[in-house]
């Protein structure tokens, strides 16, 4: 778990991340929350954090892993979250709402 942060903007890392979210115990998904959260706008804007690949390798919006970090969490996680994108840069918050891809998870 030492570079979960590199494979959530890994092209297949970003799999196995969502995999631990899922499935993976307590204190894995609980050290990924940690780095998830300490992180989540930077990984909200990346392209493979964003992203998965589909059957025909094209990337489509449909599943990333910061949003199976608020999926797969608590409710301390989950407020954890609102208070960052409430105390973040409005720019990067605003940015992330109105003109991003997939911006319909944060709306």
């Amino acid at each position: 778990m030492e570079r979960c942060f590199e494979c959530c903007q890994s092209q297949y890392g970003n799999y196995v991340m969502q995999h631990v979210l899922e499935k993976g115990s307590s204190g894995e998904k609980d050290k990924l929350l940690e780095v998830l959260a300490n992180n989540f706008i930077k990984l909200s804007l990346d392209k493979f954090a964003r992203y998965f690949l589909n059957g025909k390798s094209s990337l489509i919006p449909q599943s990333n892993v910061t949003e199976k970090s608020i999926i797969h969490s608590n409710a301390e996680y989950r407020r954890q979250i609102v208070e960052i994108l409430i105390n973040s840069n409005y720019a990067e918050t605003y940015f992330l709402l109105y003109h991003y891809p997939p911006n319909s998870f944060f709306q």
